[in-house]
């Protein structure tokens, strides 16, 4: 199956638009009642609605950040989930403890048990910490 990028979402809701502004001149050219004419302006809206939120999940898209740990600094690109190694796992790991510590590029086990070091560090991280102790 093809993923989908952001380009096709902007695609799908430059359809729908068109197909709300055809919907509408369609009703408001063919129908003759006012009750199916309202029930057509209705539809138009929750179309263009609709398209709107393709328009901003397009505009979204362009902030995304990457998965430090499904990201290859070598290619540049995401990884693939199957493609994700143990000695990738681990390599991912160091780089982001090691930035979590003061900056530093890799983190060598006597760090983590260094108590000055885990004062400063959030106690959100320190899961990630036992379990890179874990896998050395």
């Amino acid at each position: 199956m093809k993923k989908v990028t952001k380009w096709h979402i902007l695609v799908i809701g430059l359809i729908i638009f068109t197909l709300a502004g055809v919907f509408l001149w369609w009703g408001l050219s063919y129908v003759n009642t006012t009750f199916d004419k309202l029930l057509i302006v209705i539809a138009t809206v929750l179309l263009v609605l609709l398209s709107s939120i393709f328009f901003v999940l397009f505009g979204i898209s362009f902030g995304k950040t990457h998965n430090v740990f499904l990201y290859d600094k070598k290619t540049k690109k995401d990884i693939l989930l199957e493609n994700l190694t143990f000695e990738r796992v681990c390599e991912f790991l160091n780089v982001y403890l090691g930035i979590v510590f003061h900056g530093n590029k890799c983190l060598i086990v006597t760090d983590a048990f260094n108590s000055d070091l885990l004062e400063d560090v959030p106690k959100e991280y320190h899961p990630l910490i036992q379990i890179r102790v874990l896998i050395i």
